[in-house]
Order: structure tokens, then sequence, then C-alpha cells
């Protein structure tokens, strides 16, 4: 049973706006005051995550903010999602697949997105067998039309991609 205080919910909704408000100073405060107090409240690690992600780009303070929240709950797909996309820009790609390796395991976390994340990682890594496999997987998942949509359309790309990349061998040297 997972644990909501009201008093640190409210002192993040105040440090979110001093984040907006630009006084990330004021914000960080605010949030090692709580973190004092429970130090293990993974909504304020996932917060102080998120400002240094996207406010102030702290990508090393942002990482280890968003892996301490999902160490002190697994279940939360904002940090999940704040840490595949700071890995996924940042080319991290061994990391990223071992931390979404745990994450295809915890059946509360969304699969179509973890999986969609593995078929970019095989992609861009070339392995496009292995991003079909995972764009496919993710299709199965998928309960939206326009995700499903994207899906196919992830699908045909990459056999376009083999294709160009087999015809490539095969073309003569000059």
């Amino acid at each position: 049973m997972k644990i909501v205080d009201q008093t640190i919910e409210q002192l993040i909704d105040i440090a979110i706006d001093a984040i907006y408000e630009g006084e990330y100073v004021k914000a960080r405060g605010l949030i090692d005051s709580a973190l004092c107090d429970e130090p293990g409240y993974p909504k304020l690690h996932s917060t102080l995550a998120w400002m240094y992600h996207y406010h102030q780009e702290n990508y090393g303070l942002s990482e280890r903010h968003y892996l301490l929240a999902i160490h002190f709950d697994p279940d939360y797909e904002y940090a999940w999602n704040g840490l595949m996309e700071l890995l996924l820009t940042q080319k991290r790609y061994a990391f990223l697949q071992s931390k979404l390796l745990i994450a295809r395991k915890n059946a509360q976390l969304d699969q179509e997105y973890i999986l969609r994340t593995m078929g970019k990682i095989a992609e861009r890594q070339g392995k496009f067998p292995e991003a079909i496999k995972y764009y496919r997987e993710a299709l199965m998942e998928s309960t939206d039309n326009n995700d499903s949509a994207e899906l196919k359309k992830d699908v045909k790309r990459i056999r376009m991609k083999r294709f160009k990349t087999i015809f490539k061998k095969w073309q003569p040297q000059s």
C-alpha cells in the first residue's frame, strides 16, 4: 500500500510552481526540507529529477533522482518514463536496455511504451529484425488506434531500412 502524505504533496505543488517561475533554489530548498522528513518519498525524487532534466539540464543529478524514485517505488511510471527519455537522448543504449528489461517484468508499467523504446534502441543500433520484433510486441500491447497506426508505420519504416541495408551490401563496388 502506497502512502500519500498530503503535506508533502502540497509542498511539491509549491516547489513545482517555483520551478515554473524559475526559482530553482527555492524549489530545491522546499524539496530538501521534505526529504529530511521523508527521504524515501518517490515523488520528491521524481520532482527533483524532472527539474534537473528539463529545467536545469543537469543530467547526472536527474538520472540519480529518477533512479532513487524508482528504487523507492518500482511502479512509479512517471519516473520510469523520465529515465527512459533521459537515457535515450543521451544515447546510453546499453544501460537503458538493462533498465528496460527490469521494467518489462513489472506489469504495472506501460508495456507498450517500454517495448516501443526497446524498438527505438534496436533501430538506432541497426538491429532491424530485433526492432521489428519489439515494435510488433508493442503493437500487441497497444489499446489505442493512433498508437497502433504509428507502430505499424514503425514496422514498415524498419522493413524499408532493412531492405536498403541489404541492397547496399549487394551493390557492385566501383
